[in-house]
């Protein structure tokens, strides 16, 4: 099952795969977001009213959402979502992205 990353990869790219042009901090809150929700239903983050805890270090097998994981875990809690949204909309946001448009190296069918 594609994760949120995966699915908003497929929603920007056109149907032989090319990326769409697209300004580039368009779909920045919304990469950061996918990143986010991702961490969220594979059980690895949790929000309260102080902020935004991870729960699990573990990593998820995607390398842009790992790397946000990393992040959140490094500066600990005290940072709401919106704050995370907001502080991974820049260059996090473009790893995010690369790593999701960025072919796969090895095939698991071949």
């Amino acid at each position: 099952m594609a994760g949120f990353v995966e699915t908003l990869a497929l929603l920007t790219v056109d149907e032989n795969g090319i990326p769409l042009r697209l300004e580039p901090d368009v779909f920045d809150c919304a990469w950061a977001g996918a990143a986010l929700l991702d961490l969220a239903f594979a059980g690895r983050i949790d929000t309260d009213l102080d902020g935004l805890h991870v729960i699990d270090r573990a990593p998820t097998g995607a390398p842009g959402v790992d790397q946000v994981l990393d992040k959140i875990a490094e500066r600990g809690s005290g940072v709401d979502t919106q704050g995370w949204v907001r502080e991974l909309s820049g260059a996090e946001a473009v790893a995010i992205r690369d790593s999701a448009q960025r072919p796969p190296t090895a095939s698991p069918f071949r």
